[in-house]
């Protein structure tokens, strides 16, 4: 066991978190959560101070505010309220939590309030979230994975979370470096190569961490993927332009040297870009990134214009409308952002399905095309986020009468 999994799993384990009646949602608290889980802080934020100031003795409300504080920016507001709901509740998970998201610059502190965090309330997955970015932050490859185990044990991911991350690991080359946009297409990736062990071969790296030295490091050092520069390179370097007037950051410059190992045969890990990443971070080599459906993926020389069908009609094959029934980010997830925006990642999944029903409809391939199109209505139906693609399903039925 680690040097950093020994520092979780110690007896301060078993102290007790805030009491289970503390953390009810009170009457006074509805109408604010409502609104900041729509991202409506600025309206949140009084409804929170009067829930408060209404229990001056009660951590919730006050840790709350802290935490609509820290949203609109305000850090040292957010720390003050957040350390005077601990004076009342010294064991209060989500407090912790608020100073360690405040406190970005001193990352001993960071640490410290995590690690508290998950002493007070293991059972608390937001906490877990926390310390995977410290794991990799410490260069500890099995506090890691722990934390990554530990947010499905938690229930941090929902089963339509976990599903689209074995959707985008699935049909991946092996060995693949898969680069991701943001939490909800790396978390359940990851997830699910160190839960249920699936395609461990695949690195799926965020593709923000690219301009992280530390994150860089684990990388190199445990996701096993070759780095196309030194310590010393990648300590000096920073945003550049060139002779054209376009800038490329550091997490660009990486994947540039990547594909210039590739292209002189120095290089052998597939790179792959999850279709949530924006073009404009590959817009320099876009014409070598074939569409694969759940993925892009490099290849020498331009790509062809055609749509691979192969590719699309094998992804739709692997998946099962029914596991993405339900909610796509869980009700433990204190996060406004994921909570709001993480059921729409699933109209990717429905982009592959229209792209491949034009396909077959440009091929004269009608009745597969319409097979298609009904299976694609089943599978919306059955996802949180609903019948959003209606309007183009019959423009394309109308587009097969002519």
């Amino acid at each position: 066991m680690s040097r950093g999994r020994n520092l979780i799993l110690s007896a301060a384990f078993f102290v007790m978190p805030l009491s289970a009646g503390a953390q009810e949602v009170r009457p006074a608290l509805e109408k604010p959560l409502a609104l900041f889980f729509t991202l409506d802080f600025d309206r949140a934020l009084p409804l929170f101070a009067s829930a408060a100031a209404g229990q001056p003795d009660d951590p919730v409300a006050k840790t709350w505010l802290a935490e609509t504080f820290r949203r609109l920016g305000k850090t040292d507001t957010a720390i003050l309220l957040a350390r005077q709901s601990l004076a009342a509740a010294p064991c209060y998970s989500f407090a912790h939590l608020v100073i360690a998201q405040s406190s970005y610059q001193n990352s001993d502190s960071v640490l410290a309030h995590v690690r508290r965090a998950i002493e007070c309330d293991s059972t608390d997955p937001n906490g877990w979230l926390m310390m995977w970015g410290e794991a990799i932050r410490l260069g500890d490859p099995g506090l890691w994975q722990h934390t990554l185990r530990k947010l499905v044990e938690t229930g941090f991911f929902t089963r339509a979370a976990l599903a689209y991350g074995r959707a985008e690991l699935r049909d991946l080359p092996p060995d693949a470096i898969l680069l991701t946009n943001g939490d909800m297409d790396t978390y359940p990736a990851q997830a699910v190569q160190a839960a249920e062990r699936f395609r461990t071969d695949v690195a799926v790296i965020e593709r923000e961490h690219l301009g992280i030295d530390w994150a860089c490091r684990f990388i190199r050092d445990h996701q096993r993927v070759q780095l196309p520069v030194t310590d010393a390179e990648l300590e000096v370097m920073g945003e550049i332009q060139d002779s054209g007037g376009d800038r490329f950051s550091k997490a660009q410059q990486i994947l540039q040297g990547w594909i210039k190992r590739k292209q002189k045969g120095a290089f052998a890990r597939p790179i792959a870009l999850a279709p949530t990443v924006d073009e404009g971070f590959y817009a320099f080599d876009k014409d070598h990134f074939k569409d694969q459906g759940m993925f892009l993926l490099w290849q020498e020389g331009t790509v062809p214009a055609e749509v691979d069908t192969v590719a699309l009609r094998r992804c739709l094959a692997g998946i099962i409308p029914d596991d993405f029934v339900g909610p796509w980010a869980s009700q433990k997830d204190r996060s406004p952002v994921r909570r709001f925006y993480t059921n729409r990642i699933a109209k990717i999944l429905f982009r592959i399905a229209l792209t491949y029903s034009v396909a077959l409809i440009g091929a004269g391939r009608y009745t597969e095309a319409e097979e298609n199109l009904q299976w694609l209505e089943v599978f919306e139906r059955s996802t949180e986020i609903g019948d959003v693609s209606a309007a183009e399903i019959g423009r394309l039925r109308e587009a097969m009468k002519k």
